[in-house]
């Protein structure tokens, strides 16, 4: 078993077929990010990095969409006995004293059964571990889980594995979506289309200062899961309003800012599920009227909205996103929507302070 730590990235059954994009998102977060590294490559389905701090590393492509889990893993042969002696010794490393564990293989094993593998590791690890009083649990009982994912040329032992986000790669559609954000639940539409693969503008439509500052903390989580140094964004005050008046205002903000920067479509922050058939019909035809396209990303989703709002650092305000969910928005006021009383355009830098930073730029602006 090769000693060093590499990071292992397992691209989920959607993006599979593009497993070349979502490494080549690896490549460009690292970049971004300013984080070394000396090889991003394919094995098999398996995207290994050999980065010259695994932890940061993983820590930066576990933001990205398109994988179903993210390891610092440990390299090995593929057959089976090279496979259950580098998962029993690296259980023997990470297993506190009366631990349960599980023993879980994926990927493509040759000439072997995962589930063979995994008895026989388990059977390894309990013999290499008895002092410790470490013992096998279940699936839905344990306390941890060791992963090992077989691939072409290696199998890779995971000493610490995060789910990943799921999704597609950023990029996998061309053109950007311009996404509204005037509340909880239009910012977890945003993070959805992202999910989907686009590339978003996002378009802040806001009455007040404390709202915007509010809405700052999901652009800019939202913005950091996109494999570049900046994004740009747009914000837009608009005049007070409620329900379905301020959804139209943010809808036409959005309309505007995509005419201005060329991009093709208009996300709409509702779906069928959430407030009918008749208000998703409605502003998306006023998304159409002007010539753009609209996307419903939010249409289908129900029991991820929560988690969504966790990724996007507002999870304590789940209880105001099922408050959306279950609001009335009233009906579209006829006309055009209303007058912009002031617009401004920042590229929002990633960093450890990008809301502070992005805030002050935005009051320096004025």
């Amino acid at each position: 078993m090769d000693s060093g730590a590499l990071v292992a990235v397992v691209p989920n059954a959607f993006s599979r077929p593009r497993a070349a994009l979502l490494a080549s998102n690896v490549r460009a977060m690292l970049s971004a990010r300013s984080l070394g590294f000396s090889s991003v490559r394919r094995d098999g389905d398996v995207i290994a990095v050999e980065a010259d701090d695994p932890v940061f590393a993983s820590s930066a492509i576990g933001l990205l969409f398109g994988a179903s889990r993210v390891s610092i893993a440990r390299r090995a042969g593929t057959s089976m006995a090279e496979l259950v002696e580098a998962v029993s010794q690296t259980a023997s490393g990470l297993l506190l004293r009366g631990e349960r564990f599980v023993v879980r293989v994926g990927g493509r094993t040759p000439g072997y059964l995962a589930r063979d593998a995994e008895r026989a590791a388990t059977s390894a690890i309990i013999s290499s571990a008895s002092r410790s009083g470490a013992r096998p649990g279940t699936a839905s009982a344990h306390d941890r889980a060791i992963h090992a994912h077989v691939a072409r040329s290696h199998s890779y032992v995971g000493i610490f594995s995060d789910d990943g986000r799921g999704g597609v790669p950023f990029g996998s559609h061309a053109g950007t979506v311009a996404c509204p954000v005037h509340d909880e639940l239009s910012a977890v539409a945003m993070l959805e289309c992202l999910r989907q693969g686009h590339d978003v503008l996002p378009v802040m439509a806001h009455s007040t200062d404390a709202e915007r500052t509010r809405l700052m903390r999901p652009i800019c989580r939202a913005v950091s899961s996109i494999p570049r140094a900046s994004s740009r964004a747009d914000f837009v005050r608009v005049p007070r309003s409620r329900g379905a008046a301020r959804l139209a205002a943010a809808i036409g903000a959005a309309i505007a800012s995509a005419h201005g920067a060329h991009a093709a479509r208009v996300c709409v922050p509702t779906s069928p599920l959430v407030h009918g058939e008749a208000l998703a019909d409605s502003l998306g035809a006023r998304v159409r009227d002007a010539g753009l396209a609209a996307s419903f990303p939010l249409a289908g989703v129900e029991s991820r909205i929560e988690s969504h709002a966790a990724a996007l650092g507002i999870g304590t305000m789940a209880r105001h996103v099922a408050r959306l969910c279950a609001s009335r928005m009233g009906d579209l006021p006829d006309g055009a929507p209303p007058r912009e009383s002031a617009r401004q355009s920042l590229d929002v830098r990633v960093g450890p302070n990008m809301v502070h930073d992005a805030l002050d730029s935005l009051a320096g602006g004025r």
